[in-house]
């Protein structure tokens, strides 16, 4: 084989490469809008331990939050919806995903309050939460 017919055929299967991309699968992110309280605390995923939740901190997949007396953090999505963790409350974020304009949220609410704000979902996006005793799902809300 010819170096420019080897060079052509190279050419061809690197553009028929770069052309393809899987489905747009990627892991979302939010961040806290607000952390209030002497014991507002954010463990980043890998981290290893609780540090105080900041305003303007990144949120993502398998974080974990935790607040006492008078304490509370208020976490923004992509989508608008925001989660407000009470005082006295643990709880994580298990998924965090949005797939081709598809969101895929889960909080686990290991114990306390969290209030959710869900914006209007797309027809086969979900929004969970789960506690100790059940799992919920949030749809089609305003």
């Amino acid at each position: 084989m010819s170096f420019s017919r080897y060079f052509k055929l190279v050419a061809i299967a690197t553009a028929l490469m770069i052309g393809y991309s899987p489905a747009a699968k990627k892991v979302s992110s939010g961040k806290i809008c607000n952390a209030s309280g002497p014991e507002a605390l954010h463990e980043p995923k890998g981290k290893g331990g609780y540090i105080p939740a900041e305003t303007g901190s990144r949120v993502t997949k398998k974080d974990r939050f935790k607040t006492g007396v008078e304490s509370l953090i208020i976490i923004g999505l992509p989508d608008g919806s925001s989660l407000t963790i009470n005082e006295r409350t643990e709880a994580e974020m298990a998924e965090l995903l949005n797939e081709d304009g598809i969101n895929h949220n889960q909080v686990n609410i290991l114990n306390g309050k969290v209030n959710f704000d869900v914006q209007k979902q797309a027809k086969v996006s979900e929004f969970k939460f789960k506690t100790g005793t059940a799992t919920a799902a949030i749809r089609d809300t305003a």
